[in-house]
This record gives structure tokens, sequence and C-alpha cells, in this order.
């Protein structure tokens, strides 16, 4: 089974899962996983050549051929973000029959972090998510305000990619056009939404 989050910058998803990890008995006992940094290079490396991977690379680019990319905010090849998309799915088809796996940062979330970074149109959106969060994946809106998650990104005050480096309006925008679409992607696909203090339908599904 796959559970993975996605929710603002800043809104706490590492630390959710972090928090669910640390409940102890019932993750450990199910033997639920996030897919670890050392695991992430090598999928990296071997999603180039893999025909699967070859063809849903081929499947995205078929959606997004119309469309008139843009970089608003990070200038960032697409062709990165199809990537790291790839990425994840090709982890998902070839790990997740054999392990529970618990991500921060799965599918929805790249799939989002494109289309706001590459200014991608809500239809080609949907249409991706429709053709790479299959039925054994269960997302979850890990849901917070936008004024939160700004003070959470200044209080951390991290510099390891290019959003932290966003400021002001034009961070405040970035924020704005990340939760339409969260909001969008979870009332059009019914996927859950979660709040920091009220998960419970999330540890249920974990735990069954």
């Amino acid at each position: 089974m796959i559970v993975e989050l996605f929710g603002l910058p800043g809104s706490g998803k590492t630390f959710m899962v972090e928090r669910l990890r640390a409940k102890g008995s019932d993750l450990n006992k199910n033997k639920s996983h996030v897919i670890i940094p050392n695991l992430v290079v090598f999928l990296k490396k071997i999603a180039v050549f893999f025909p699967s991977a070859l063809l849903i690379r081929l499947k995205i680019k078929k959606i997004l051929k119309e469309e008139l990319i843009d970089y608003p905010y990070i200038d960032r090849p697409l062709k990165m973000w199809i990537n790291n998309i790839v990425m994840v799915w090709f982890g998902y088809e070839h790990l997740g029959g054999r392990r529970q796996i618990l991500l921060d940062e799965g599918l929805v979330q790249r799939i989002v972090a494109m289309c706001v970074n590459c200014d991608i149109t809500y239809s080609s959106m949907d249409k991706l998510v429709n053709l790479l969060v299959e039925k054994e994946i269960h997302p979850f809106y890990l849901k917070e305000e936008v004024d939160n998650c700004m003070d959470s990104i200044r209080t951390r005050n991290r510099h390891v990619s290019e959003m932290d480096e966003l400021e002001g309006e034009t961070l405040h925008k970035y924020l704005i056009d990340y939760a339409n679409r969260f909001d969008h992607i979870s009332n059009f696909f019914g996927f859950h939404s979660i709040t920091r203090s009220s998960y419970t339908i999330l540890e249920d599904i974990i735990n069954d």
C-alpha cells in the first residue's frame, strides 16, 4: 500500500511523517517506509532506462504538448520536473507491491509543483493526476493556512532549494497558487484532507 501526503511548502508534511513513525508499534509492525535518499538516487539512475518509465514520460509529454510553458517562480527546466515525477511513479510501480510506503511528497505534490512552477493549466494538471495516481495510491491533503506556512518557511530559514529564496509578495503569490491547485485537486478527485491536529483517518489507513 502506498500513502503519500501533499500540501503547501511549510505545512508540515515531513513532520507529519516523522510523527506517525515515532508513534511506534503500529507503523513498525507494518514496516511502513519512507523512500530514503540513497534509494532516490538509485531510482533516478535506473528509471531512465526502463521501458515502462520511458512510456510514462512520453504520455506526460503528450499531455503537455499544447502547454505554453513559462517559469513564473522557479526557473527549473520542464525536463527536471518530469524526471522527478517519473522517478516516484517508477518507485511506486516496482516497490509498492512489496512494502508499505509512506511518503511526505509523492506524485500529487510533484505534479502540482511542476504545474505551479511551469504555469501549466488546470486541465492538463487533472489529466496528469488521472494518468499517474492509481487506485493503490492513497493521497492525503495536509491542509494549512497560507499565512501559517509563510511563517514556517521564514522560521526554518533554510536555503536548500530555489523556493527558499522566494520572499514577500512573490512567496505569498506562490503559496496561493499552490493552495488553489491543491484545493481543486482534493475536491475534484475526492482526496481526504487532514490537519496537523486531526489526522485519525490517515492513521486508520496506515494501520488497517
